[in-house]
């Protein structure tokens, strides 16, 4: 009987760490435990989901916002679950040919980009992108919710140069993305 009483206070002890392990969604990683899940609770996420394009600069850009439920993130040695937005995105030159695309990517290396942080009252959503090659371009992007049709793009890149120590043979240098503020995506 005392075995199966501590067996029953082993299990409920472990049930009950589990369910504290979830947090929010707008949770800092760095205030979560090891193997912690920050979760969508409240679905916050669905509204950026979508397909979306744009024009500009002689290039169609099409962005894809995806979730993703219970992604594995890593941070400083920190290893964690997230329902994330994940963007993966096609740019084409006038002629219709890729010049770059991203949607067949399947690690989280080079042009990644997920979100951060979910501004609800403002309908904003902020994404880290990891940049291409030597990290050229990481940085930044907001996404702003303005209607059922259209979202607010803003880019800003804090790496657009190179050294040779750092990054000896860079094969693209170039920043696809649209680096702008306010640039206005139609849903398809």
């Amino acid at each position: 009987m005392k075995n199966i009483i501590i067996l029953l206070i082993i299990v409920l002890g472990t049930i009950s760490c589990k369910a504290q392990q979830e947090y929010p969604i707008n949770t800092v990683p760095s205030n979560i435990p090891n193997g912690a899940y920050i979760k969508d609770t409240n679905n916050e996420l669905d509204r950026f989901i979508g397909v979306y394009k744009v024009l500009y600069n002689n290039k169609e850009t099409l962005i894809n916002i995806n979730k993703v439920t219970k992604k594995p993130f890593s941070l400083s040695g920190l290893n964690y679950y997230k329902d994330a937005l994940i963007i993966k995105y096609i740019i084409k030159d006038l002629s219709g040919n890729i010049i770059q695309s991203t949607i067949n990517n399947t690690d989280d290396g080079k042009h990644f980009i997920s979100n951060t942080i979910i501004l609800s009252q403002k309908n904003e959503a902020r994404f880290y992108y990891t940049g291409g090659d030597c990290g050229i371009g990481w940085g930044r992007i907001s996404i702003k919710i303005i209607n059922n049709s259209e979202i607010s793009w803003s880019y800003y890149p804090s790496s657009t140069t190179l050294d040779n120590i750092n990054c000896p043979n860079p094969t693209d240098t170039n920043i696809y993305l649209p680096e702008t503020k306010d640039l206005l995506f139609t849903k398809q």
